[in-house]
């Protein structure tokens, strides 16, 4: 059986030991997007860890099976000499059933955190080193020539000799610098599998966690019953401003889930570019921030929704049709739950059945998404800027006539097109603002209707007595009998 106070020894040291990997992690000097990304999933890590093994420390300190404190009586019997050589004998049987198995040290775990990511000028030099290497040239090592190498020392001798074998055998198989770099190349805090995952975690259009992507709630936003429709690029602008919505449209189920997919897609969005940060700590700062009152909010938008939903959107032909709607259960949820919320404040002390309700719950998630908005308000515009850079492309944007074609056959801007709800036909080539081409796109659509609606007055039919008419009028005179 292990030892408790030394399963205790152990989670203090890796407490000690994750602390200050920490501290050596943010110490860092990092100037790529990528490599501060990755350092704030780390710093989480450690701190996920940190939490949990002292939860874990605490656990075996409170002692409920009572084992630890049956230890240290063991340990004190007979000087402690009895339960050393018991614990020794252990030791010795495990190794002798699992011989040769080699222990790596906690420290060589925790060493990463302090190592940077290799510099250009550090790249640049090592990929020297490498050419000249492998051209077979000779260099001098005056370090070779001293005596009693300091640690440091000896791992510079150790890179070297290392650099030196992978160039020859490189040199042999014909493989490239590139491929010579991937062998050697130093490692620091990001593994090769943090580095994949690192990529895996972001869509295209976010970069990186630089721009959000909201295609595919904007596709869900302009299908609820009631929204008018509106280019990608208003969407963003607007996605938050939830006043200028119409109520019937709020009152649509579809609202309810785009609420819900909005909301996990921004929480989730700010977990990914900051770890670190506190959801319920946004939430709070913009509710206790001046001119914003949640449970005011909530109780009159709540108050607006049910009296228009059950007061000002029902008519009632007979009196005894109305009188029936008050006496049924639909409309006597509705006045329980607005004496709940004209009696209570505090939207937590609303009963359960009132708390359930769609009205409460999607007001609840529009203040979230602000609050988050809020937060992400540099993001927002930075995903508007890029939006628009890649939908309005001017002629000397697109460096000469040929780049210029080739533009409308990519795939960005077929997406684009179909963001502005314009099929990419013929038609649009040339065309490079968009105020353009939805002009061109609605004057396109009053053309067909306009074809659509002489069609019938278009083609001509003669009866069996040499009268012409056109087809409406055929055809209504036909179907009378009259001809």
């Amino acid at each position: 059986m292990d030892s408790i106070l030394e399963r205790q020894r152990q989670i203090h040291e890796e407490l000690e030991r994750s602390e200050l990997s920490a501290v050596n992690l943010n110490l860092l000097k990092l100037s790529t997007n990528r490599h501060l990304l990755g350092r704030e999933h780390k710093l989480y890590e450690l701190v996920e860890r940190i939490r949990k093994q002292s939860k874990v420390l605490k656990d075996l300190y409170d002692d409920s099976t009572g084992l630890r404190r049956k230890e240290i009586e063991k340990k004190s019997e007979g000087g402690g000499l009895n339960e050393f050589y018991n614990q020794l004998a252990h030791i010795n049987n495990y190794h002798r059933k699992n011989p040769g198995q080699v222990v790596e040290p906690i420290e060589l775990e925790f060493e990463k955190f302090s190592k940077a990511p290799e510099s250009k000028e550090e790249r640049d030099a090592r990929l020297k080193l490498i050419k000249k290497k492998k051209a077979g040239e000779k260099l001098y090592d005056s370090s070779a020539h001293t005596f009693g190498h300091s640690k440091l020392e000896k791992d510079i001798l150790a890179r070297k000799a290392e650099v030196a074998r992978l160039s020859s055998e490189a040199g042999k198989k014909g493989y490239s610098n590139d491929e010579i770099l991937e062998d050697i190349e130093p490692e620091y805090f990001l593994s090769k599998v943090d580095e994949a995952n690192l990529d895996n975690m972001f869509s295209g259009e976010e970069l990186m966690g630089r721009y959000l992507d909201l295609v595919s709630l904007h596709e869900e936003f302009i299908n609820i019953k009631h929204v008018e429709p509106i280019s990608y690029l208003k969407y963003l602008s607007s996605f938050s401003k939830f006043e200028e919505l119409s109520l019937k449209s709020k009152k649509s189920p579809e609202y309810s889930k785009y609420l819900k997919r909005l909301n996990d897609y921004l929480e989730s969005f700010i977990f990914r570019t900051s770890p670190m940060t506190d959801l319920a700590k946004i939430r709070s700062d913009y509710n206790n921030s001046d001119n914003v009152n949640l449970e005011e909010n909530l109780i009159v938008q709540v108050l607006i929704i049910l009296n228009i939903e059950y007061v000002g959107d029902k008519h009632f032909e007979k009196q005894t049709t109305f009188n029936g709607h008050l006496n049924g259960k639909k409309h006597k949820n509705a006045e329980k739950l607005l004496n709940e919320l004209n009696s209570k404040v505090d939207p937590s002390e609303l009963n359960k059945e009132a708390a359930s309700s769609r009205f409460v719950l999607n007001v609840q998630l529009e203040s979230q998404i602000i609050s988050y908005c809020n937060f992400l308000s540099e993001k927002i515009q930075d995903t508007c800027a890029n939006v628009e850079r890649k939908q309005v492309l001017t002629h000397e944007e697109r460096n000469g006539r040929k780049a210029f074609d080739l533009h409308f056959q990519e795939a960005r801007h077929s997406n684009n097109m179909k963001r502005l709800g314009i099929p990419n036909t013929r038609q649009f080539h040339d065309i490079y603002r968009i105020e353009d081409a939805v002009a061109l796109w609605e004057k396109i659509k009053s053309q067909k209707t306009t074809n659509t609606n002489s069609l019938d007055t278009f083609e001509e039919f003669e009866d069996s007595e040499g009268n012409v008419f056109n087809r409406k009028t055929y055809e209504d005179l036909k179907r009378q009998g009259l001809l």
